[in-house]
């Protein structure tokens, strides 16, 4: 039950307001608990206190917070905008992300960390399909099947909760 964190973890940012990382914890359980236009507020504080932060380059590293981190945050806020119908500002979360998505080394190649941020890829399919832009849609799904993204099942329960409407088109007229 993530509400049971909620209180403990606003208890501990009072004491430690400067610790990033207490108010990541609080934003994913705020998502987790459905309680979106919380998260935003808590994403949002996150990325003004981050880009204060980064006048100050050595302090960041300090909270435990990291370029993966802030990536989470973003997708966090991203997300939190599409389920409170602010359609209009989930892009630029969104594409800031699969921009900033972190390369690690497999074997003397570079890999795309694709499947830790596959929310993004829906979410930016979805505002395509609203769009009608169907070559981007072939992009971004080329980018998945590229990857041979092992947690990516089409009919798991969680992606149809929350993708549904992007899994159909794509297994209609993709897959």
């Amino acid at each position: 039950e993530w509400d049971y964190f909620i209180p403990v973890f606003k208890k501990a940012i009072e004491k430690y307001p400067d610790k990033i990382a207490l108010k990541k914890f609080l934003m994913s359980y705020f998502l987790r608990s459905n309680n979106y236009a919380h998260s935003l507020e808590m994403g949002n504080l996150i990325c003004n206190q981050v880009q204060y932060k980064y006048q100050l380059p050595s302090v960041i590293f300090e909270d435990y917070f990291n370029n993966d981190d802030y990536l989470d945050v973003m997708e966090t806020i991203g997300i939190s905008y599409e389920k409170l119908g602010e359609f209009d500002k989930v892009s630029y979360y969104v594409n800031y992300v699969i921009e900033n998505i972190p390369l690690f080394d497999v074997d003397g190649e570079n890999v795309k960390d694709i499947p830790s941020y596959l929310d993004c890829f829906y979410l930016r399919i979805r505002i395509n399909l609203r769009a009608g832009e169907y070559q981007k849609i072939k992009e971004d799904y080329q980018i998945i099947k590229n990857n041979d993204l092992p947690g990516l099942e089409w009919d798991s329960e969680t992606w149809q909760k929350d993708y549904g409407d992007v899994i159909g088109y794509l297994k209609k007229n993709l897959v």
